[in-house]
């Protein structure tokens, strides 16, 4: 997800480069891919992560731990290029981390049973005693202060937000739920649809959670985005276990708020994110509120952020 305050590309082309000369490989004019507190460019057969701070190769290092635990178990998911390096490489201008590139298709999404039978193979992994506990508020907490330092919420608006965020903490401090191995973000865009099958994408809010965070999508689609109520049935009869949606519902409501404020720290990037994230805050007001939302998708919505 694109943040307000994101690293500089012109720097993370340079560390780019210098990573590249230090595993033999040349790009002319690697691709953005993702633009955000890091930057993701495609480099032919390679992806790779440019970030700017030290403190950032602990995430990197376990991304790439993960994705190799979920392959070596049974899960496809994607690739450290351990070929090049396994680890993260120190340049002058930030830290560079290389993946396998999936080539995939944009135009199709996994289907509804695809998913959730996915999901239950990742469920029923044994949790492994470095995964270490899940914070699915974390970026929300930084994303708040982002939106009070560069002014783009009112003082009305940031309080009430603040408010909400504090709730659903609280909430999922005292949920009782089955903990062990979840995704944490596990949405339609990080299941893609490759010519070898399905894979599975973006850790950086897996660890060990609540199993029943993972099942909010589909009852949030059909909550938040038109889905239709057979869509949840069919995603739970591939899971294998049909959860109480009270609960689901009660356990979305972090998710909502956590789209609620990226929305909000999104605003830079064009005013459909300005009426949307005012148009999310005001169906937060009533918890039983179903009004829809409107999808956003940055790389369509705002494509010059990627370029």
């Amino acid at each position: 997800m694109m943040d307000y305050e994101t690293f500089d590309r012109d720097l993370a082309r340079l560390a780019l480069k210098e990573a590249l000369g230090e595993v033999g490989l040349s790009a002319a004019l690697p691709q953005v891919v993702w633009a955000g507190t890091s930057v993701v460019f495609r480099v032919g057969d390679y992806a790779a992560r440019v970030v700017s701070t030290q403190s950032s190769i602990t995430t990197l290092v376990l991304l790439a731990e993960i994705a190799r635990f979920l392959n070596a178990n049974g899960v496809r998911a994607t690739r450290p290029a351990d070929e090049l390096s396994p680890s993260p490489i120190r340049t002058a201008n930030g830290y560079v981390f290389f993946w396998k590139w999936v080539p995939h298709r944009t135009d199709v999404l996994p289907s509804v049973s695809e998913r959730g039978a996915m999901l239950r193979r990742l469920h029923d992994l044994p949790t492994p005693d470095w995964l270490p506990p899940t914070d699915p508020f974390k970026l929300s907490r930084l994303r708040l202060k982002q939106i009070a330092d560069h002014g783009l919420a009112s003082a009305g608006e940031l309080s009430t937000l603040e408010t909400a965020l504090a709730n659903v903490e609280d909430r999922w401090a005292r949920a009782t739920v089955r903990n062990g191995f979840i995704h944490g973000d596990y949405t339609n865009g990080n299941v893609i649809v490759s010519p070898d099958g399905l894979v599975m994408t973006d850790f950086e809010n897996t660890g060990l959670g609540p199993k029943e965070w993972d099942l909010i999508q589909p009852v949030m689609a059909h909550r938040r985005f038109g889905a239709a109520i057979e869509e949840v049935d069919e995603f739970f009869n591939a899971y294998g276990v049909h959860p109480d949606l009270k609960m689901l519902e009660d356990l979305s409501r972090g998710k909502e708020v956590r789209a609620t404020i990226w929305c909000f720290a999104s605003r830079p990037m064009g005013p459909v994110f300005v009426a949307e994230s005012l148009h999310r805050l005001g169906t937060l007001a009533d918890p039983d509120d179903r009004t829809p939302w409107q999808p956003l998708d940055p790389h369509t919505v705002a494509p010059d952020a990627f370029r």
